[in-house]
């Protein structure tokens, strides 16, 4: 469904920049989110940049435990320090006629201070870029590895694997849109689906206008005799899984407004997830789940969240997962919803 409270989208700032996402109670750093009840973040640092300092061992603390003294801006520091100390001394030993020795140096000519302030900036920027590289790289191979590992847990316990004689497409192998094509997808693909008696499945194009002329599929959230209609596009047609993932979509809306407490952004991330599982859990398809949810996000949460989910290569996005008011709008199997692809002959 394609719903949302447009006052929801605005979020607020401390007098440090840092973003509050108030939905969720929690900080965007912009390297990690951080709860402020708990004065913790939510996932440890990848560094621990100064072994010997104890209060540096423990990696989800900010900045030390001390950040009346300290900050650490986008929590990606290494590299950015290195490189700023390392270039300002070259900026100061090309400053002192190629002096190695800064004992040796003239710090009563300015130069030498606008050398180290060049090489300084310049480090910083270089040794910034290499630290959001290495970032990116370690959270990417922590999802890769925690995809493979849910892949191989479902193929051990399921078999996706079916024969397909699924009767409503056309002499082309295009499936015929219409209401008797999506009960048929619905008795076959999501038998166990909870709701599925209180949903009703139309296929209807007329009300796709304006702010959802591009939408896929849309429920109505209020409920007739009890019962929720959920319209589809022709464009839900364009494949079998293009209409399981948006047919999942619409179902984990229906079990959201018949259960919980709605908050629609929740429950768009929610099903937006299921559909972006069922490519990660396909199995090479890592990338197309990733732009499914990229998106997901930055229509419907903004630009600022989109960044904080997605910059870490959805590092942030398995935080989310884990926050409390999240987790009951993602446990789809409590409602016979499998975010996994059957196979499609």
């Amino acid at each position: 469904m394609y719903y949302s409270d447009p006052d929801s989208r605005f979020v607020t700032y401390s007098f440090t920049g840092h973003e509050h996402l108030d939905d969720f109670d929690l900080i965007n750093m912009n390297g990690r989110m951080y709860d402020p009840l708990l004065a913790m973040f939510l996932s440890p640092d990848n560094f621990v940049q100064s072994p010997g300092n104890t209060q540096n061992l423990n990696r989800y603390a900010y900045c030390l435990n001390n950040p009346l003294v300290y900050t650490d801006p986008d929590g990606e520091w290494f590299f950015s320090l290195l490189f700023t100390l390392g270039c300002s001394y070259l900026g100061g030993v090309t400053a002192n006629n190629w002096e190695f020795n800064p004992i040796k140096w003239d710090y009563t000519n300015f130069s030498t201070w606008t050398g180290m302030l060049n090489g300084g900036i310049s480090g910083y920027v270089l040794g910034s870029k290499i630290d959001y590289s290495v970032y990116r790289w370690i959270t990417k191979k922590q999802r890769i590895a925690i995809q493979d590992m849910t892949l191989l847990e479902h193929n051990a316990k399921y078999s996706t694997s079916e024969v397909t004689d699924f009767p409503y497409f056309d002499k082309n192998g295009n499936l015929i849109p219409g209401d008797k094509t999506l009960d048929a997808f619905s008795d076959r693909y999501f038998s166990k689906y909870k709701y599925k008696n209180r949903s009703i499945l139309k296929h209807n194009d007329n009300i796709f206008v304006g702010d959802h002329a591009k939408d896929m599929a849309l429920t109505n959230p209020l409920p007739i005799n009890d019962n929720y209609i959920i319209n589809f596009h022709t464009r839900s047609f364009k494949s079998m899984r293009t209409l399981y993932y948006t047919m999942g979509h619409e179902y984990v809306h229906v079990a959201h407004l018949i259960e919980l407490n709605w908050n629609s952004r929740i429950s768009e991330y929610a099903a937006y997830k299921f559909g972006a599982d069922c490519y990660y859990n396909l199995g090479g398809y890592s990338k197309t789940g990733d732009e499914f949810m990229k998106v997901a996000l930055k229509k419907y949460y903004g630009k600022n969240t989109f960044d904080l989910l997605y910059n870490s290569e959805s590092n942030l996005v398995l935080q989310l997962n884990d926050l409390p008011i999240v987790k009951p709008y993602i446990d789809y199997r409590r409602w016979g919803l499998n975010p996994f692809f059957p196979t499609f002959h």
